[in-house]
């Protein structure tokens, strides 16, 4: 038996799949993180000091454990005097477009993501974190961010409008 399930044309980080009974049962599991040419240029860029040149006059459009900041169609998420204990749990970023048909499901873009420790430390003094999420190429209307432990309730979540 062969299935093939059409990828979406975003950055892939990681993919996760299995196979499960109604009942919830499990009968197998995989997960597989992709190396994506794009991502790795990008990442290179993400622990440059002068990515915080993007922000410097602005302001965040969440302010929580991490501000998020909105430049150049990136969310720029930032924390100063950060920890590994920071950077552990999940983030999750929800994008809502414009217009639903640039979605396969009416509800939103699940861009969740792993912060990824030495790539995106910045090496500032202040022992500053750095992540920058491209957004998708679509007009967004809302994003939702915060970070999560699964299977437990957000430590911290944002939501901002972010229509262009």
């Amino acid at each position: 038996c062969v299935t093939i399930r059409p990828l979406p044309d975003y950055a892939i980080e990681r993919i996760r799949t299995g196979q499960s009974f109604s009942e919830g049962e499990t009968l197998w599991k995989g997960e597989v993180r992709l190396v994506n040419l794009d991502r790795s240029e990008q990442a290179s860029s993400y622990a440059d000091p002068r990515v915080l040149e993007l922000i410097e006059d602005t302001e965040p459009v969440i302010r929580s454990r991490f501000d998020v900041y909105y430049a150049d169609n990136r969310l720029i998420y930032t924390k100063k005097r950060c920890t590994e204990e920071d950077v552990t749990p999940r983030f999750f970023l929800h994008v809502i477009p414009v217009d639903p048909a640039d979605l396969e499901k009416p509800y939103f873009n699940n861009l969740d993501f792993e912060f990824i420790p030495g790539v995106f430390r910045d090496g500032l003094d202040d022992g500053r974190c750095v992540t920058i999420r491209p957004l998708p190429d679509y007009a967004v209307h809302w994003i939702r961010t915060g970070q999560f432990f699964p299977g437990e309730e957000p430590l911290w979540k944002g939501e901002a409008g972010l229509e262009r």
